[in-house]
């Protein structure tokens, strides 16, 4: 099995979620999980829905949440666990995605998911296009080479 330092997200893939919320992880993803499971985050205030794979997703929330440094972060734990989900693929290579994350992404019909090194994101196609625009700006006047 594939060492999870080792993986990798990325390309962007233009899929759709059914009328039973259902989406067919993209192939490339799906490979890249290596028949790992994942877990589905999300952050409040953005436009997509997170994925890791649940073995990386659970060490970032253990040493976030349960850091021995003397701060309650009952609440973090709390965020952490009703904003995420863990899934493994059905037979079909799907997953359902709930109403409330579908909602808080504002996901539509049109989806697109794109690989961003430890994560891929699933963003509403509309949303995904106008932060592409946003995102042709900012590397212009970020990148050195």
């Amino acid at each position: 099995m594939q060492e999870k330092r080792n993986m990798h997200f990325n390309g962007e893939y233009f899929h759709s979620i059914d009328s039973n919320n259902r989406v067919i992880m993209p192939a490339k993803i799906k490979d890249a999980l290596n028949g790992q499971g994942f877990t589905i985050y999300h952050r409040p205030n953005e436009k997509c829905l997170r994925l890791y794979i649940t073995s990386e997703w659970d060490d970032m929330v253990y040493k976030i949440a349960y850091a021995d440094d003397g701060v309650d972060r009952t609440d973090l734990q709390w965020h952490f666990s009703v904003n995420s989900k863990k899934y493994d693929l059905d037979a079909q290579g799907r997953f359902v995605i709930p109403p409330k994350f579908i909602e808080a992404a504002g996901l539509k019909k049109e989806i697109v998911t794109i690989g961003i090194g430890p994560r891929a994101e699933i963003w509403d196609k509309q949303a995904y296009e106008e932060k592409l625009r946003e995102a042709d700006k900012i590397v212009n006047v970020v990148l050195p080479f």
